[in-house]
């Protein structure tokens, strides 16, 4: 057994960390107005990328659902 405990997370809780911080990010805005959350969820997302080490495609999956994440929680007025 090698590797470290991020490596060996299952696809569906790298999904989960992407979604969940790209929420995490969206708390920087208006109503919520903290702004050190999105610094850290942001810092979150790039500890994931660099741990998850998938490639191009993972990176970008991993983007796509940050974006998700964001949006979900940054747009609730629509």
């Amino acid at each position: 057994m090698g590797g470290d405990a991020a490596s060996r997370l299952r696809p569906s809780i790298h999904r989960a960390v992407a979604v969940l911080a790209g929420a995490v990010a969206a708390l920087g805005l208006a109503p919520f107005s903290l702004p050190l959350l999105t610094v850290a969820a942001l810092a979150v997302l790039m500890w994931h990328l660099s741990r998850q080490a998938a490639g191009p495609s993972g990176a970008a999956r991993a983007g796509f659902l940050f974006g998700l994440g964001y949006f979900l929680v940054a747009l609730h007025w629509i």
